[in-house]
């Protein structure tokens, strides 16, 4: 991602997001750069920048969430424990910065997150019935809020999911 500086005038920040491996990926781990990389960046990008311009190569900001949700669930679905999983594994997916998004190609810089962006991945997967309650916690300010709201230069990154069940027939 790059990014003009808005406060000084020639200043281009450039913010490497590592791809990562495919097989195996681990979306409990931010994806940051290694300081060897940055560097060979930053060297590779001096070389053909203008004079006047200041270049940032930096590692992305993230701005930390986790997800409280209580759903209904259908009969005759999976077992609870593997929807736990199925649930934390989607919604992890959504929200991540190389796999997630609309498209799958990540969660874009400075995307807001919305409960209607986990509803629709949520109620998507199989043994939902309804989501009954979602909440979303900014581990940053440390409150509930209705959005994430992100910088451009920012990526969710998700800390914790924590998933209740209701059984339809407790609604009654």
């Amino acid at each position: 991602r790059c990014l003009k500086t808005p406060r000084r005038e020639g200043e281009v920040s450039v913010i490497i997001l590592p791809k990562g491996e495919q097989k195996g990926r681990d979306l409990t781990k931010k994806p940051v750069p290694a300081p060897e990389l940055l560097r060979r960046v930053q060297d590779f990008l001096d070389e053909r920048r203008l004079v006047t311009t200041r270049l940032r190569v930096m590692k992305p900001r993230f701005k930390e969430l986790s997800i409280r949700v209580t759903v209904v669930l259908k009969h005759g679905g999976p077992g609870m424990e593997r929807l736990k999983l199925d649930l934390e594994t989607a919604i992890r997916t959504t929200l991540h910065p190389l796999f997630g998004g609309i498209d799958g190609k990540g969660w874009a810089f400075g995307r807001a997150v919305h409960k209607s962006d986990l509803y629709r991945v949520i109620e998507g997967l199989d043994g939902v019935d309804f989501v009954d309650d979602l909440e979303l916690f900014d581990e940053d300010l440390k409150r509930t809020t209705v959005q994430l709201d992100l910088r451009d230069d920012e990526l969710v990154h998700v800390v914790d999911v924590e998933v209740k069940s209701m059984a339809r027939e407790r609604m009654a």
